[in-house]
């Protein structure tokens, strides 16, 4: 029987080299070696390190040695304390509140974060059972100074315990919520200058 003629089929990548060579008429790959020489060989040394061999059109090659030896990272041992991540900032940053807890035993202090007056800084807000609550704006550097309004949220006749801001009324600013051995106190933000108390407005005036 009669061969049908050989049909060649060359495709060429980008870098010139060979992609496939075909032989319709017998199904025979005849770009096997072209393919295999443009392709990288990837293999690992004694040493650890890896080597990886790179072919070139011209039956050139081009070997990289990437050294991966070398002992791992030093984790520490099991049982050592890890290292400090955080470190005392308050007082030097401008927080000098201490908190001073009428009943020791299990009492807490409550803080509330949120940027009061939208300036774009984080600002917080300190409880305490035992003197006047504290409220610190934060400032671009980092530190955080008393406002002039202060005394609007230090509630010194009760003895606050936690708190939360959330604006109830939707018109932006956020309010502050105050909660008490005895009533608890809602708190309307006066556009970031101030706070005043509208518990009863609000009806939850409760005597605690």
């Amino acid at each position: 029987m009669r061969r049908a003629p050989v049909l060649l089929l060359l495709a060429t990548g980008c870098n010139g080299i060979p992609v496939q060579q075909a032989d319709v008429g017998t199904g025979t790959s005849l770009g096997d070696e072209a393919a295999s020489s443009s392709s990288d060989d990837v293999g690992s040394l004694d040493d650890g390190s890896t080597e990886t061999t790179t072919g070139s059109e011209n039956g050139g090659e081009t070997t990289a040695t990437e050294d991966t030896s070398g002992p791992p990272p030093d984790l520490g041992e099991l049982g050592e304390p890890m290292p400090p991540r955080y470190s005392d900032e308050a007082q030097a940053r401008g927080i000098d509140h201490i908190h001073d807890a009428l009943y020791h035993p299990f009492a807490t202090p409550g803080q509330a974060w949120a940027d009061i007056d939208r300036d774009g800084f984080l600002d917080v807000f300190l409880t305490d059972q035992h003197h006047p609550n504290r409220v610190f704006m934060g400032g671009p550097d980092g530190h955080f100074s008393e406002p002039s309004w202060a005394a609007q949220v230090a509630l010194a006749d009760r003895l606050s315990s936690g708190a939360v801001f959330v604006d109830y009324d939707n018109d932006g600013w956020p309010d502050l919520y105050v909660l008490a051995f005895g009533a608890n106190t809602l708190l309307r933000n006066l556009g970031g200058d101030g706070f005043v108390d509208v518990s009863a407005q609000a009806g939850i005036a409760d005597p605690g």
